[in-house]
C-alpha cells in the first residue's frame, strides 16, 4: 500500500517560494516549455565560464536576439512563397 498524503496541496506561496528565478525575468512572460537543445562540447564549455545569473540572461538574450532577427525574415519568404502561382 503507498504510503504518504493521498491529496497533496502545495499552496501558491510555497511554488513561488520554490521556484525563485535565477536572474532578472523578461517583460514578456516566459513560455511554458524550455528550449533545450545538446552543443559542441567547446561551445558548451565556453557557456559554462559564465556565472549562473549571467547565463541565463545571456543565452535568453542571443536566442531571442537571433528568433526576433532571423526568424521574422525566415517566416517572411516562406510566406511569399506560398503565395507563387508559377513552379518552382
Amino acid at each position: 500500500m503507498p504510503k504518504g498524503n493521498p491529496n497533496p496541496i502545495q499552496t501558491k506561496e510555497f511554488r513561488n517560494h520554490q521556484f525563485k528565478p535565477v536572474s532578472t525575468l523578461p517583460k514578456e512572460p516566459l513560455a511554458k516549455q524550455p528550449v533545450s537543445l545538446k552543443v559542441e562540447q567547446s561551445v558548451w564549455e565556453l557557456i559554462q565560464t559564465l556565472p549562473r545569473k549571467d547565463r541565463i540572461e545571456w543565452l535568453r538574450r542571443v536566442i531571442g536576439d537571433a528568433a526576433r532577427n532571423e526568424l521574422v525574415n525566415y517566416q517572411a519568404s516562406r510566406c511569399s512563397d506560398s503565395y507563387r502561382t508559377e513552379a518552382p
